[in-house]
C-alpha cells in the first residue's frame, strides 16, 4: 500500500513502488531494504525480520522476506514480484 492511500490513516504504507522503478544501483537496493525494515518495524512491532532481499531482474524486482511472529512463535517466508 502506498503511503496516503489508506483512508483515515495516511500515514501508513511506504514508497516501494515509486523506489524499484528507478535506476537501480546498490544504493538504491540497500535504501529500499532500510525502508522496508523501518515500515515494517514501525507499523508491525510484533513481526521480526529475520532475512530481507531485493532481486533485480530484466524489467522486474522481487523482494524476498523470512520473519517471525513474536508472540505466536511462527515463521514464514513471502517473495513478492514487481513488474
Amino acid at each position: 500500500t502506498a503511503r496516503g492511500e489508506r483512508y483515515l490513516n495516511p500515514t501508513f504504507g511506504n514508497e516501494l513502488l515509486n523506489s524499484i522503478f528507478e535506476h537501480y544501483t546498490e544504493d538504491r537496493k540497500q535504501m529500499i531494504l532500510d525502508q522496508v525494515r523501518l515500515d515494517l518495524a514501525s507499523y508491525f512491532p510484533e513481526i521480526e525480520v529475520k532475512d530481507l532481499d531485493l532481486e533485480n531482474y530484466d524489467n522486474s524486482v522481487r523482494l524476498y522476506l523470512t520473519y517471525s511472529i513474536l508472540y505466536a512463535g511462527e515463521d514464514d517466508e513471502i517473495s513478492v514480484n514487481f513488474g
